[in-house]
C-alpha cells in the first residue's frame, strides 16, 4: 500500500545538484544528513531503503518531498520500480547559518528573507499612505469648490417682485387683490 513505510527502515536522502555548487548549500546538506539521515550502525535500523527524502532548491528555498519507493509487480516488468509521492512536504526557508548553535559569526545570511513583521508594517503603511493621499485630495477638492465664484447670471432677478398670471408671487404667496 502506498504510504506504508516500515517502520525503522532508512530513507534514500537524495540532494540536488545546487547543494554541491554553492559553499553555505554544503553546509545545508550535512545539516539536513545529520537531521534526517540513520545513523550507522543503528540497532532498530533496517537494512534496506523503502522511501526516499528529496531535497531540491528552488526560488532560494529547500524543497523536501518524501517518496515510497514501489517495486514491480507481476504484471510490470521485472527489475522496474516507481516513486510515489507520500508526504509529508515542507519548504525550507534558510535564514541564516551561524557557526556556533544558535550564536556566533555568521556563515550565511538569506538576502531576499523578509520577515513577517516587517512584511505587516510595510503593509501597514502602504495602507496609510493610501488613506492619507485619498484624504488629501477630498481636502484639496473641498478647498477648489469653495474657492469656485460662479460669474453673474443675468437673469437672476428678473420675476422678483412682480406677480405671475396666476396670482402667485415668487415666493408662493397670493395677493389679495387677485379676482376672477
Amino acid at each position: 500500500m502506498t504510504g506504508n513505510c516500515i517502520k525503522g527502515s532508512r530513507p534514500l536522502l537524495s540532494f540536488d545538484g545546487v547543494f554541491d555548487e554553492n559553499p553555505h548549500y554544503k553546509v545545508l546538506k550535512e545539516i539536513l544528513i545529520q537531521t534526517f539521515g540513520t545513523p550507522n550502525m543503528h540497532p532498530k535500523q533496517k537494512p534496506f531503503y523503502d522511501h526516499v527524502f528529496a531535497f531540491n532548491v528552488a526560488d532560494n528555498r529547500i524543497w523536501f518531498r518524501n517518496y515510497q519507493i514501489v517495486y514491480a509487480d507481476e504484471d510490470k516488468e521485472l527489475g522496474q520500480t516507481e516513486l510515489i509521492e507520500i508526504g509529508p512536504r515542507f519548504v525550507l526557508n534558510p535564514i541564516k547559518t551561524f557557526e556556533g548553535c544558535m550564536a556566533g559569526t555568521i556563515l550565511y545570511s538569506n538576502e531576499f528573507y523578509v520577515s513577517p513583521n516587517k512584511a505587516r508594517r510595510d503593509l501597514k503603511l502602504k495602507r496609510a499612505l493610501e488613506r492619507a493621499n485619498k484624504v488629501g485630495k477630498k481636502r484639496s477638492k473641498k478647498e477648489e469648490q469653495r474657492n469656485i465664484s460662479l460669474p453673474a447670471d443675468e437673469v437672476d432677478g428678473i420675476f422678483e417682485g412682480e406677480d405671475y398670471e396666476d396670482g402667485a408671487d415668487l415666493d408662493g404667496s397670493f395677493d389679495d387683490d387677485y379676482d376672477e
